[in-house]
């Protein structure tokens, strides 16, 4: 089944402003509506090769946000939490948003209506796109293809990935990574925190041939692992913004951990 992608200024029919999970908007009739693939990606390439007219670095860094899970764990779509008062993936997106990178391709599968309306406003975006994975139930990896097959055939130098439930990921994480690995003569960049390897990671074009090829649920690990002396450890101390949530339970101690950043009264 080919990757159906979606230039974000389309217009949505029969969604309103609520997000409830019983919306009567199914998946089907979403590509029904909106669905002239070929197309669409050619109206994607176009835009984007607009925004990158003035570019003048060789080093064009594009973001994927993977946001397609079924939340297993969390036992309800994890998109759609509400965290700080938004819901966790409009953190994320906004991050993505507001720093360096060039274009943001979202990448969506479960609960696909219900989290594309959930975006709001942001779909007026001229740098963010959506892609609609539809192996999203195999795991991290159709996502990863689907937001490269959306970025194909475009002028990036690296992909940085980004995974949709850091909802305390910011913009100034993103673009330090991004300086310090444009500055580097590596290809793979990756936060280190506590010792642990964390995302977003950025990943350069040398290794585009392996995203077809990836499977399974363990993301761009395998790449990340096989190519150890040609990866740029950064060492992060802040270990909030790699928080990533997978249960109720981390929804706790994420609480905890913004309560314990708080400035203290005396």
């Amino acid at each position: 089944m080919d990757l159906v992608c979606y230039w974000v200024r389309f217009v949505i029919f029969g969604i309103g402003s609520g997000v409830e999970s019983g919306s009567a908007f199914s998946l089907n009739r979403a590509q029904k509506r909106h669905a002239l693939a070929d197309d669409v990606k050619k109206q994607i390439r176009e835009n984007l090769n607009v925004m990158l007219l003035q570019k003048t670095s060789n080093e064009i860094t594009a973001g994927v946000i993977l946001a397609a899970g079924m939340s297993r764990r969390f036992k309800s779509p994890k998109q759609l939490l509400k965290v700080g008062g938004d819901f966790m993936i409009n953190r994320v997106i906004d991050a993505a948003l507001k720093s360096r990178l060039e274009t943001v391709i979202l990448v969506l599968g479960h609960c696909f209506a219900e989290a594309l309306a959930a975006i709001g406003s942001r779909i007026d975006s001229p740098r963010l796109a959506v892609a609609f994975n539809p192996d999203y139930k195999e795991g991290l990896s159709g996502s990863l293809r689907a937001g490269f097959q959306a970025l194909e055939g475009g002028p990036w130098s690296s992909i940085m990935f980004l995974h949709g439930d850091q909802p305390m990921l910011d913009s100034a994480v993103i673009n330090d990574m991004l300086t310090k690995f444009s500055g580097s003569k590596k290809k793979i960049c990756v936060p280190v925190c506590g010792g642990e390897p964390k995302t977003p990671v950025i990943i350069s074009k040398a290794f585009f041939p392996e995203f077809s090829r990836i499977k399974g649920d363990i993301g761009a690990r395998r790449i990340i692992r096989a190519n150890a002396a040609k990866t740029l450890e950064i060492e992060m101390n802040d270990p909030l913004p790699f928080f990533d949530i997978d249960t109720r339970e981390d929804v706790e101690r994420l609480e905890s951990l913004i309560d314990a950043a708080r400035p203290k009264a005396f």
